[in-house]
């Protein structure tokens, strides 16, 4: 007999039908009765003071029903972790795409003329656009009252409580993590090798651009529809931010259209309200393409250095590395990013010897968020190529010298956290097999690559469930966790199946609405499914514990004798007959249920140390083949195999595709994408000009590799896997591209003209 019934199945998605048929309905689709049409004007300049907005063209204007300047909301900064963004900047603009003024209309066009109505008179300041700018002695000063900003208490208490924005300069944060004593490691290393790396801004470039509606009621009451990946953080910013209950404000989710991160944080939000309340009727923006880029940004690019010490049989001895985030002039959850990655930048090695800065610096170019992965594929790009790197110069083989120094259950981490569930290894050498790492044939014009994978959970956050058993045996499923298009919500439908007995078709899923789903953080940092998952599974669990108590006390036996399937009680004297659970319910049962991920993220202010730094730590590997033209620079992948321990998996299909979702998104920042600024100004903003992977740029195979190991800390020992795929796919490429052609490319993304420059040096003129 299977262990399971429904977990563990390769069931479609729930809602496959509804997408590919049309009759799915996203956020922008969301119209309302006496619905006005909004836009934004945003700056011109990526640094400039605000000497006058003169908005009387724009309110004389037919149509126009509201305009809003910073003078109609309220003097507060908003922000993830540090308040450090106006929602409509009243005195200085700090990057192209910041937001001055906005306007309700009759519909687009009339919104659109009438921002152009709009005057404002702006001085230019100077500005800083690199991090080696914004670190530079005198250098433009981003936020001259940095000191005076508020920092969110409840987010930083959970990952870092420490942070101390440096007033008078380019300094939001610096992590620190210290380990053994580096000097001496490298002292005592027979060679010692130093690399640097740089690795570019991508975009989220969701299909379904950012949107969103608000109808304020006659009582105050706030209702907001958003495309948005954390429906109950947003409506506590947008509570704070205008004073009003959590109760009196209601955020709606529809399913998205992607995120992938960029949908976390409050964007059009505050906007809609304000003039939904200005205008006394809804209000709807939707963002134009280029807007998304200008507005929201991307993935968080910046440079690393890396210096390694080894001792002659490829013992690693000391590392330092310093990482420089570009975080833009909006830090969002730079912070986070940057004390988190600081703690995986040395690697799942073993190394006595640690020191790590992570600086997350500000700029004048519009503020990257949260992307998949949060800093981790960044920092493994250079890390794991690093890695390649040290090992060809002592002449050891990659993948020997990785298993040499892997970390191993029980092993200690350079903040002084013990390590549970540590499956690297045996990833490693999967991913290797997987690409032939040792069937190599004299001649052939192929390379082989690997990367190691680690990347957290963060800790600290809350998922709440509710199960409802209706008396004709079906059962919905309410939880605040926004699908993203990861099939989370089929994930949860299966786990309540599975506790309660039922058809999965009988389950019914209600997501992201505060008013109708208990509390959950939200669809980032892959703790859908573990931290939802088990909050649904307790849920079940009390739902089937209420209804067999009940059969229990009418059929005078013990609970513990019947079963719950198939919406009927089971009892053991009568097999054959089964007993509707109707008979004894009146109305419903409802079972709650609640996890709250691990992890203290406590660290020490000048070592990092902790003793959890985070909720749950995930391993895995990556194994790439490739192809090199040598003339053009061209690079044709044959096969990618993505290795991961991922616990146990509720639902195989969905894993499969996340997997592959994943490398595809990594191959486009391997080889195409990247955001290309002039100063602070974006030039590629649009699909027309930024890169994205289509069917051509793929792998000729993708082998997605599951590891069950149940040694996670979700439903039946599962772990996350949303964003791992993504964190080895440029290094393990890149050290491919060096394994069959001896070029070592740092700098992402690798293009043909860059990789054919290192093929095709060209020689030094001399001059007489």
């Amino acid at each position: 007999m299977a262990e399971f019934t429904t977990v563990g199945r390769p069931i479609p998605k729930l809602d496959a039908v509804d997408k590919v048929t049309g009759r799915h309905r996203y956020p922008l689709d969301a119209v309302l009765p006496g619905m006005l049409w909004g836009k934004v004007l945003r700056s011109p300049y990526p640094h400039a003071r605000i000497r006058r907005i003169d908005t009387s063209g724009a309110e004389a204007m037919p149509g126009v029903m509201a305009v809003l300047t910073w003078r109609d909301l309220p003097r507060k900064r908003v922000g993830n972790v540090i308040k450090d963004q106006e929602v409509l900047a009243s005195d200085v603009v700090r990057y192209v795409g910041d937001a001055v003024a906005a306007v309700a209309a009759v519909d687009e066009g009339v919104a659109e003329a009438a921002c152009r109505a709009i005057e404002v008179e702006y001085e230019e300041l100077p500005a800083v656009f690199e991090v080696d700018e914004a670190l530079a002695p005198g250098a433009p000063v981003v936020h001259e009252d940095l000191a005076g900003y508020e920092i969110r208490g409840v987010t930083t208490s959970a990952t870092i409580p420490f942070l101390r924005p440096q007033g008078g300069t380019n300094i939001c944060h610096h992590f620190k993590l210290r380990h053994g004593d580096v000097a001496r490691g490298f002292r005592e290393s027979d060679h010692v090798v130093e690399d640097e790396f740089s690795f570019q801004m991508i975009h989220h470039a969701p299909l379904e651009p950012h949107s969103s509606l608000a109808q304020v009621l006659p009582s105050g009451e706030v209702t907001v529809w958003s495309s948005v990946q954390n429906v109950h953080r947003i409506r506590q910013w947008l509570a704070e931010y205008f004073d009003m209950a959590q109760s009196a404000v209601r955020v709606i989710a529809l399913k998205l259209g992607g995120g992938f991160g960029g949908k976390i944080t409050l964007t059009l939000e505050p906007i809609v309200v304000g003039l939904a309340r200005k205008a006394g009727q809804p209000v709807k923006i939707v963002m134009t393409r280029s807007e998304t880029f200008i507005a929201t940004g991307g993935r968080r690019p910046g440079r690393m250095t890396i210096k390694t010490g080894v001792s002659h049989d490829g013992r690693l001895l000391a590392r330092q590395v310093t990482i420089l985030w570009n975080g833009g002039a909006v830090s969002e959850s730079g912070p986070i990013s940057a004390s988190l990655t600081a703690l995986i930048a040395s690697g799942p090695y073993r190394i006595p010897n640690v020191h790590v800065d992570s600086y997350l610096l500000y700029t004048n170019r519009v503020g990257p968020r949260a992307f998949r992965g949060l800093g981790a594929p960044q920092v493994f790009w250079g890390t794991e190529s690093h890695m390649d790197v040290v090992a060809r110069k002592l002449g050891v083989d990659p993948l020997e010298f990785r298993l040499r120094n892997a970390l191993e259950e029980g092993d200690r981490a350079p903040w002084g956290e013990r390590l549970h569930g540590v499956t690297l290894k045996e990833c490693l050498q999967r991913a290797a097999a997987e690409i032939g790492w040792f069937d190599r044939t004299p001649g052939e014009n192929v390379g082989r690559g690997l990367a190691s994978i680690w990347k957290w959970t963060v800790p600290g956050t809350l998922s709440q469930a509710l199960v409802k058993v209706h008396e004709d045996g079906t059962v919905a499923v309410m939880t605040g966790i926004a699908d993203v298009g990861t099939g989370s919500a089929t994930a949860m439908a299966q786990i309540a199946a599975e506790e309660l007995g039922a058809d999965v078709r009988q389950v019914s899923v209600v997501v992201g609405d505060t008013e109708l789903t208990p509390y959950d953080y939200g669809s980032t940092s892959s703790r859908s499914t573990v931290h939802g998952g088990n909050a649904v599974k307790e849920a079940a669990q009390s739902a089937r514990r209420q209804i067999l108590e009940r059969a229990a006390a009418e059929l005078g036996l013990a609970a513990e004798r019947l079963e719950l399937r198939q919406g009927q009680v089971w009892r053991p004297d009568r097999p054959e007959e089964g007993i509707p659970v109707g008979r004894f319910l009146q109305g419903y049962v409802l079972g709650f249920g609640s996890f709250h991920g691990g992890g203290q993220g406590l660290f020490d202010p000048e070592t990092g140390a902790s003793p959890r730094a985070a909720h749950e730590w995930k391993y895995g590997a990556t194994g790439a083949m490739v192809e090199v033209d040598r003339e053009t620079g061209r690079v044709r992948v044959k096969r990618l195999a993505s290795v991961h321990d991922i616990g146990f998996a509720i639902n195989p299909l969905s894993v499969e595709t996340q997997i592959e979702g994943a490398v595809v998104m990594g191959i486009g920042a391997t080889f195409l994408e990247e955001v290309v600024f002039d100063g602070g100004q974006i030039v590629n903003p649009n699909f027309m000009d930024y890169l994205l992977p289509t069917a051509t740029d793929v792998p000729d195979e993708i082998a997605p590799v599951v590891i069950e190991s149940r040694k996670g800390d979700g439903p039946y020992g599962a772990k996350g896997i949303g964003e791992p795929p993504i964190v080895g796919v440029s290094p393990a490429v890149a050290n491919a591209i060096d394994d069959v052609v001896g070029a070592r490319i740092r700098d992402l993304p690798i293009t043909p003209e860059r990789l054919a420059r290192a093929l095709n040096p060209i020689p030094e003129r001399r001059t007489a």
